[in-house]
């Protein structure tokens, strides 16, 4: 599937809430109501993040935020995009609750 950077908040670089955007079909499909938290295997990022799933992601707001995917978008220059044009990445799963996200 493919996702999108999100962010939320203060719009200065590498300020506010930073994360991923699934869509609502993707996220439907593939994501289960009882997973607390999902594991994401970030690109070129030396360890797993674990992503807590807020209850806003089963309303309009689905999006996996987390300080962990803040610090991998900024560490990648990946933080700071023109107005609708984020930056784009698969997530594939790899098994029960855990995800690989690649920069497409």
């Amino acid at each position: 599937m493919i996702v999108t950077a999100w962010k939320g908040g203060h719009y200065k670089k590498g300020q506010g809430t930073y994360g991923l955007r699934v869509s609502i079909s993707d996220r439907d499909k593939l994501f289960k109501k009882s997973w607390k938290s999902v594991q994401l295997k970030l690109w070129k990022w030396p360890k797993t993040a674990e992503v807590r799933i807020c209850p806003s992601f089963w309303n309009k707001c689905s999006e996996l935020k987390s300080k962990e995917i803040k610090s991998w978008l900024c560490s990648k220059k990946l933080d700071n995009w023109p107005k609708g044009k984020p930056p784009k990445f698969s997530l594939e799963p790899v098994s029960e609750a855990c995800f690989i996200v690649k920069l497409l």
